[in-house]
């Protein structure tokens, strides 16, 4: 039997949290593997740039729908760090060169 309920709209905001720590683990392997020079083929090139972009949605589902106070400081910090790892990962699923970078 299908479900026709969205699922992510009847998440709590630390089960949100959690899925956001394990995409961002996943997106840490996948870089640590391609900077140890594992082969990247189409199947992993996919992989990086699917995880890539539902981190992005995720961060940014996270970031308007949270009202309440946050260390703005240490946050900003972090995202700053998390999407330059976006960034970084997002280049090399897609063949461009990131020695200059």
């Amino acid at each position: 039997m299908t479900r026709s309920d969205n699922q992510n709209a009847n998440m709590t905001n630390e089960e949100t949290e959690d899925l956001i720590l394990m995409r961002l683990k996943l997106l840490l392997i996948m870089c640590m593997s391609y900077l140890e020079d594992c082969p990247m083929g189409a199947y992993r090139k996919s992989a990086v740039s699917n995880t890539v972009q539902s981190l992005k949605d995720l961060i940014d589902a996270q970031l308007t729908g949270s009202g309440r106070d946050l260390n703005i400081e240490e946050t900003d910090v972090f995202l700053q760090r998390v999407r330059l790892l976006m960034i970084m990962a997002k280049s090399f699923s897609d063949s461009l060169p990131v020695g200059f970078y």
